[in-house]
């Protein structure tokens, strides 16, 4: 990050972190590389709502739940008949 800064040169932080210069610049290509990548992936604006399966699975279960109470309730009226009001 300080190369980056400008706060040290390569030969600087090579010296410091006891390695060649030229690992310094490979350090440095490949951290730029990664850098670029990453932005040109990225998109501006609104991103992509990403899909919870969980949430989904949960949904269908309650949608099934109430399906079946429904259905039920049906059954059991038919069954024990409308009492009658009064």
């Amino acid at each position: 990050m300080q190369l980056l800064r400008g706060e040290v040169t390569v030969g600087e932080a090579a010296e410091r972190a006891l390695v060649d210069r030229s690992t310094i610049a490979k350090i440095r290509e490949v951290a730029r590389q990664g850098a670029l990548d990453a932005l040109a992936q990225s998109r501006p604006g609104r991103r992509e709502k990403q899909r919870d399966f969980e949430l989904e699975a949960a949904r269908a279960e309650a949608e099934r739940l109430r399906a079946a109470l429904a259905e039920m309730a049906v059954r059991l009226m038919l069954a024990e008949g409308k009492e009658p009001w009064g």
